[in-house]
């Protein structure tokens, strides 16, 4: 799922991935209370769905991230020298 679900950048394994699959998910969810709820989200259901949509048209192939940046910091250049860094 996760690699249908990433599409900007390479899903990567670090280390020793062979035992992950047997150990329980509580492993990896720290000491916190289950039972307590995250944080109340005081945003819309819209300006949830903004965020989102904002996230998915900025996002960059990541063998274009380097490109992108300088393209974007030529755009917003305001002096010669800028656009020389």
């Amino acid at each position: 799922m996760v690699r249908s679900e990433t599409t900007t950048s390479p899903v990567q394994q670090f280390g020793d991935t062979s035992g992950v699959a047997s150990m329980p998910v509580a492993q990896f969810q720290g000491l916190r209370d289950l039972k307590r709820r995250a944080p109340f989200d005081y945003r819309t259901e819209k300006e949830r769905d903004d965020d989102q949509d904002a996230c998915r048209k900025s996002a960059v192939d990541s063998r274009k991230v380097a490109r992108t940046i300088l393209a974007r910091n030529l755009v917003a250049a305001t002096t010669p020298e800028e656009t020389k860094k």
